[in-house]
């Protein structure tokens, strides 16, 4: 079983075996990942934490790092710095070992426990106005699946890549009994899984649209007081904590 761990700051994931092709996830610094097959200067890779599938360059799997160790999740915006004679960059929410460089508001320990009022603190002063961006993980752009990958990354548990299959994942709330840190489902008009948030208070929702932001939430969905509209319809909320 061939897997190693990025030491790339991040990396596309795309859905064919060509720079052309859409970039559908990245993978971050830190990040496992396992090796399918190689087509030609290509490699087919599924991501540890998600088992999500995809190809990236083969030399980068080449260059990916054995050492499989884990310490600490990176809790500032981008951190620079040099290893080995080169230089990084580490994004928030990266894994990493403590390397020299790091100042301790940098990480937090993967064993230390984090307040879920403390995590929304965090995530609206490193995520808030990021760009949304199809397939992003990162503070330069970032979906509405990956911000909430990322945002349960730091309660220690690994959510599934799309919304699409997160919704696989918890138990169904009624919406009477939601609370801080529920994952919220909405709906396109074939009824398909298409847009998810996290639930920051019963009134308000942390989400990616547009940028990441927070909007009010009702029974109906996610409504804009800016643009005195609903902009998404609500399917379901689940509980993952």
């Amino acid at each position: 079983m061939n897997i190693r761990r990025s030491n790339i700051s991040v990396l596309a994931m795309r859905k064919e075996p060509s720079h052309r092709s859409e970039m559908v996830s990245q993978i971050l610094f830190g990040d496992e990942v396992r090796f399918h097959e190689q087509n030609q200067d290509w490699a087919l890779i599924s991501t540890l934490h998600d088992s999500y599938c995809a190809w990236i360059e083969s030399k980068h799997f080449e260059q990916f790092d054995t050492n499989l160790d884990r310490e600490v999740i990176v809790c500032n915006t981008l951190i620079q710095g040099k290893a080995s004679n080169r230089s990084l960059h580490i994004p928030f929410g990266s894994y990493s070992t403590i390397l020299s460089f790091f100042d301790r508001e940098d990480y937090m320990n993967l064993e230390a426990k984090i307040e879920i009022s403390q995590l929304f603190l965090l995530f609206e002063r490193i995520m808030m106005d990021v760009p949304y961006l199809w397939g992003g993980r990162t503070v330069f752009g970032v979906d509405c699946s990956g911000l909430s990958q990322l945002f349960y990354r730091f309660l220690g548990i690994d959510l599934m890549r799309d919304a699409s299959l997160q919704i696989s994942q918890g138990v169904e709330i009624d919406f009477e009994e939601r609370r801080i840190g529920d994952l919220i489902f909405f709906q396109n008009d074939q009824n398909k899984i298409s847009h998810v948030g996290i639930l920051r208070n019963k009134q308000t929702i942390l989400h990616s649209s547009g940028e990441v932001r927070i909007d009010q939430l009702d029974a109906k969905g996610i409504f804009r007081s800016d643009m005195n509209i609903h902009t998404h319809r609500m399917h379901s909320i689940r509980r993952i904590l």
